[in-house]
């Protein structure tokens, strides 16, 4: 059986960060060159900032992560992100277009902590993700 227990996540504050549709983006091995243009213009809080930093000419190979890292510190320190005070089970509802189609579907979902374990023989938790390639190659170089 999974260990799930409560956390204490980081929340955007709005009166800082702005509203949460500028905000908030897709996972990013959906975001393609034209999308992640759109999101870095769409607010200086875009959370593509720190899922998926931009890669700027002249970079040194880890330059993009290390500023996502100095964004995530200034968020914090500004109050644009700040820790919860409780720990607390998350409980999501998402709502989306199928591509390619005029379906609606909406899916629930929890966010918690979650005991790492490796996968295998007797693992509680199991793969849960497809992502694509091109993502995957270019995370792990």
């Amino acid at each position: 059986m999974p260990e799930i227990r409560p956390f204490r996540p980081l929340r955007f504050d709005p009166k800082v960060a702005g509203d949460l549709n500028g905000i908030v983006c897709p996972p990013y091995d959906v975001i393609g060159p034209e999308l992640h243009e759109k999101l870095l213009r769409r607010s200086a809080h875009n959370a593509v900032r720190l899922d998926l930093p931009e890669i700027r000419p002249g970079d040194e190979p880890d330059d993009h992560y290390r500023r996502a890292g100095k964004t995530l510190t200034d968020w914090r320190t500004s109050g644009a992100l700040h820790k919860d005070l409780y720990a607390g089970i998350y409980v999501y509802e998402q709502t989306y277009k199928v591509p390619g189609s005029r379906k609606t579907r909406t899916q629930l979902g929890f966010f918690g902590r979650l005991k790492l374990e490796p996968f295998g023989p007797g693992s509680s938790v199991l793969p849960h993700e497809r992502t694509l390639s091109a993502p995957r190659k270019t995370a792990t170089g």
